[in-house]
């Protein structure tokens, strides 16, 4: 039985939860679009299912603030929820862009919920502890991201793109929405990058493991597809949001 102490200030909690929504809306590493291009071809229940599943876990991160307003579950329907994501978790593994980005996004949303359930425990406050340092990484990914960028493009117009698609807005930046939701490395007979900056004569890949933008070898591109990706100039204060 874990140990009851001092419960978090109700405030802090709000806070914790906000920068946590932050970090995460709207990043889960999850092909929506794959997933409903197969829905509508096959229309099978079990396909309905999964999608109603990766939906749920693309609006996880609305999950954990509710918890605040909901009394504390018994440790059976907690633990229920535990088991639950462990076979969306298996899924992604096999569909989605990596495993470090899918447990990253799985367990700092598991954290959240179980922290705030338990947040008079030591258990729960280490949890809550996890999601911050996790949410704080997410968000500080962007200043290595956006100088990166200044440094490389030097003027020059430029274009950011995502999955082989221009990023919409500084928030795609973030460490955990910064890389594809294609399936595996290549997509369709394309490769597939996380993240790439081109200019009119360099390309680079967005490392999500070391924070950088490294150079892409010459054959890549020129054997396969570059981003239809506009160049502009200072294309990121044009894409604030």
């Amino acid at each position: 039985m874990s140990s009851k102490s001092r419960p978090l200030p109700l405030k802090l909690l709000w806070a914790i939860m906000l920068l946590y929504v932050l970090a995460t809306f709207g990043a889960a590493p999850i092909p929506l679009g794959e997933l409903i291009d197969k829905l509508t071809t096959s229309g099978g229940g079990a396909d309905s299912l999964f999608l109603a599943m990766f939906i749920g876990l693309a609006i996880a991160p609305l999950f954990a603030p509710l918890a605040l307003l909901l009394p504390m579950p018994s440790v059976a329907l907690r633990v229920v929820i535990s088991l639950l994501w462990l076979p969306s978790l298996l899924i992604l593994i096999m569909s989605g862009p990596g495993t470090t980005h899918i447990f990253l996004y799985i367990f700092v949303t598991w954290a959240a919920l179980m922290g705030l359930w338990g947040h008079r425990t030591a258990a729960g406050k280490a949890l809550l502890l996890a999601v911050t340092l996790i949410s704080l990484w997410s968000l500080s990914a962007m200043i290595p991201a956006v100088t990166q960028i200044a440094g490389l493009t030097n003027g020059a117009p430029y274009c950011v793109a995502l999955s082989g698609e221009p990023i919409t807005n500084i928030a795609d930046l973030r460490g955990l929405a910064f890389y594809t939701d294609e399936t595996g490395f290549k997509s369709h007979n394309f490769w597939t990058f996380h993240g790439v900056l081109l200019t009119e004569t360099q390309e680079w890949n967005w490392s999500a493991k070391r924070l950088r933008f490294d150079p892409i070898p010459e054959p890549v591109f020129p054997e396969t597809r570059r981003p239809a990706c506009p160049l502009e100039p200072h294309f990121l204060r044009k894409h604030l949001f």
